[in-house]
């Protein structure tokens, strides 16, 4: 596909997204309502509202719905324990999708900024070679989630070190953010969110002291 065909590639995408927000803005939509709304949805669909739910996840990034919202309904709609494993797969194959979107569209365009100053840091070789502990570094920082797997894409860092990261980042965070959803029905997985919530602080730290030693 030629850079200009993947321009317009992306305005249309952007344009969508656009319309969407608008259209939920306009009719007073409010994202507090959102994982009621899913569990509604997804309650009426029977055995396959696992699936579903996978699956909603893992496209979630095409329309930019925050993982967050994903995730407190999943422990609400599933409970802690299989909504922390329907999470962990759905935002673990949404996080190939956009990598992969970010890959194919991003690196022609990304690369024309390669020498402002943000491209310089984008582009430093201290990211390319230190790629895993980077990438685990903004997840347990709770950066938002997309924007990290489009630029890892557009930037090429290896997948194999941006998805061992990810899929070891994420998992303080999944833990925490559906244990939060379930806790609507039992106030006693709370605790278990702050402990999650502690360890990915310590694995924050540890991370970072291994990265400044490399």
């Amino acid at each position: 596909m030629s850079l200009k065909l993947k321009k317009y590639s992306l305005l249309i995408w952007g344009l969508t997204c656009l319309t969407l927000f608008v259209y939920l803005y306009t009719n007073n939509s409010n994202p507090l309502n959102y994982p009621k709304q899913i569990q509604f949805f997804l309650q009426n669909q029977g055995q396959i509202s696992g699936f579903l739910f996978i699956v909603l996840y893992t496209i979630r990034p095409v329309i930019l719905f925050p993982p967050s919202i994903m995730a407190l309904s999943s422990g609400l709609i599933f409970g802690p324990y299989l909504g922390v494993l329907y999470t962990f797969i759905g935002e673990s194959l949404s996080s190939i999708l956009s990598y992969s979107l970010g890959y194919y569209f991003g690196k022609d365009i990304l690369k024309k900024y390669q020498n402002s100053k943000f491209g310089k840091l984008l582009y430093s070789d201290n990211i390319k070679q230190n790629s895993f502990f980077t990438i685990l570094i903004l997840r347990l920082s709770f950066i938002p989630f997309d924007p990290v797997c489009y630029l890892s894409g557009a930037l090429h860092i290896n997948f194999k070190n941006y998805l061992l990261a990810t899929i070891l980042g994420i998992i303080p965070g999944c833990i925490s953010f559906v244990f939060l959803g379930s806790s609507f029905s039992d106030p006693k997985n709370l605790i278990v969110t702050f402990i999650s919530l502690f360890i990915a602080i310590l694995m924050y730290f540890l991370s970072k002291s291994k990265l400044n030693k490399v």
